[in-house]
């Protein structure tokens, strides 16, 4: 049975089920004690299958709480869910709540971007730009504000470029 996530199953665990192969497939794989891929990159909106697959000699379990999502795997065990990823949000982490598991290193990360949009004319692509944030802070990561803010000089050198060039042209003209 899939999971719905903020639904009324919260805290459930999800069983195994087929599915339907038009969803991307995000598969993380879990051992004693960690996840493989520890980092996630989902895009905003996306219908996706999420699955569990338990490589370990234990039971363990993938808890999202920023989807919704909690999925639980005996060993040798896979199973999995569909889910859409939200429209809003930078991501956040995941665990495997089971005690004493976290602590051991089993924990990741989700980054969640921005879908690349195609305008109606088929030769220009509006690219949507991913911010990543700082979790203690909340706030763009260092990289990330370095980046925009050289990306805003350099427009705004182009645009001083452009008006001296256009002065130089009307003064020609005098």
């Amino acid at each position: 049975m899939p999971f719905a996530p903020g639904g009324d199953t919260a805290g459930e665990t999800a069983e195994s089920t087929a599915a339907p192969s038009t969803q991307p497939t995000v598969v993380i794989e879990s051992t004693e004690f960690g996840f493989s891929p520890s980092t996630v990159t989902l895009t905003q909106g996306e219908e996706i299958v999420l699955r569990l697959v338990n490589n370990g000699l234990v039971e363990h379990n993938i808890d999202i709480p920023m989807l919704g999502v909690l999925l639980t795997a005996a060993p040798g065990e896979t199973v999995e869910t569909i889910l859409v990823v939200p429209g809003s949000g930078n991501g956040g982490s995941f665990t495997c709540s089971l005690a004493g598991h976290a602590e051991a290193g089993m924990t990741g990360n989700i980054q969640i971007g921005l879908a690349v949009a195609e305008s109606p004319d088929a030769e220009t692509q509006v690219v949507a730009a991913r911010i990543e944030m700082d979790e203690t802070t909340g706030m763009p990561s260092i990289t990330t504000a370095i980046i925009l803010a050289m990306g805003m000089f350099l427009a705004m050198m182009a645009f001083v470029v452009g008006m001296l060039q256009f002065m130089k042209g009307f003064e020609e003209q005098l």
